[in-house]
């Protein structure tokens, strides 16, 4: 017979612990963090203006206790909120650290950090040229001092509409190309590329454009034989402060004739070739191509042979004959008498 040995029988003070143990003793509670993505980002903004963060808070208990917002805090109205409001005016500084950390009730925390970018205060005060054109011409607006990074874009000052493409700064003068077709007057708008803050410069560009001279048309040319006057060029109409050049072959040739209001004779041209007429307005120096053009033929003159033959024949005879030492082929000859 096997026996078992005796139970230990624990004291009174030893099981009630025990069965406390087993009462209060379980698994241990994780709580979870809070997580906190800040807002905008990126964070860009002009001087003097204002830009609300937010640290946007999620997670944890839900229930969040604690706001708070460290490092480069000075231009921050308030740093124990979840959305303060940035605002800075230190013309000095670009770039500000910032770091917000969110606590909720059971004493988790989750953080953040961002880089709030300042843009200094743009200038309105730069100086604009007022460009002279002629007709079909392209006017160079130049912008004088501009600012490294800043975009400057040309706009149609009635209508603010863009012309062109925006051009960035240099530190230096700058050039905004624009093609009119009448006298017109436009803008310039300075901006940051980032966060979209601008201004329109003070100072306007007006570009006048003059007019070309009138066209008319060249007439005259022709051909004409060696030796003789030459054939006459004309110019249908002219303008009174238009000087108007002969060309020759795409060269001048002669003075330049000043416009009457009527039209213009260039004389007995004896150069054979093309001719046009280029006119200058004495003002503005706006030129412009006469219509049209005329050529001008020298033909040569037949060659010279020797007549010969002739001579005394009695009366009632056949006569003597005149020959003529050579010819040309295409040359008509006509034999004529001439008086003694």
């Amino acid at each position: 017979m096997i026996r078992r040995p005796p139970r230990s029988t624990p004291s009174n003070s030893s099981a009630a612990s025990d069965v406390y143990k087993r009462q209060t003793t379980g698994p241990a509670t994780v709580n979870s963090n809070p997580s906190a993505i800040i807002s905008p980002d990126p964070a860009e903004v002009c001087s003097g203006l204002d830009l609300v963060l937010n640290g946007n808070p999620s997670g944890g208990s839900g229930n969040f206790i604690n706001h708070l917002w460290t490092g480069d805090t000075g231009p921050l109205n308030s740093t124990a909120v979840v959305d303060p409001t940035f605002n800075n005016v230190d013309l000095s500084r670009t770039d500000y650290n910032l770091t917000y950390t969110v606590t909720d009730d059971k004493g988790c925390t989750g953080s953040d950090n961002i880089v709030v970018t300042n843009y200094p205060a743009l200038s309105n005060t730069l100086l604009v040229s007022d460009p002279v054109i002629c007709y079909g011409e392209t006017a160079f607006i130049t912008v004088s001092g501009s600012e490294s990074g800043v975009r400057y874009q040309l706009r149609l000052d009635s209508d603010n509409s863009l012309v062109g493409s925006y051009v960035n700064g240099t530190g230096g003068d700058i050039t905004l190309p624009a093609s009119p077709f009448v006298t017109t007057t436009y803008n310039v708008l300075a901006y940051w590329p980032g966060p979209g803050c601008d201004v329109e410069i003070v100072d306007k560009s007006v570009v006048t454009v003059n007019p070309l001279p009138d066209p008319y048309e060249v007439i005259g040319g022709g051909s004409y034989c060696a030796g003789d006057v030459g054939k006459e060029v004309f110019l249908a109409g002219s303008n009174a402060g238009i000087n108007y050049q002969l060309r020759l072959d795409g060269s001048d040739t002669g003075s330049p004739v000043s416009g009457t209001g009527s039209a213009l004779n260039f004389g007995n041209q004896t150069l054979a070739g093309n001719y046009t007429v280029y006119a200058v307005n004495s003002t503005t120096l706006c030129s412009n191509t006469m219509n049209g053009s005329v050529n001008i033929t020298v033909n040569p003159l037949p060659l010279v042979y020797d007549v010969t033959g002739g001579g005394d024949y009695c009366s009632g005879g056949s006569g003597v004959e005149v020959v003529l030492s050579g010819s040309e082929s295409g040359i008509d000859y006509q034999l004529e008498r001439v008086p003694r």
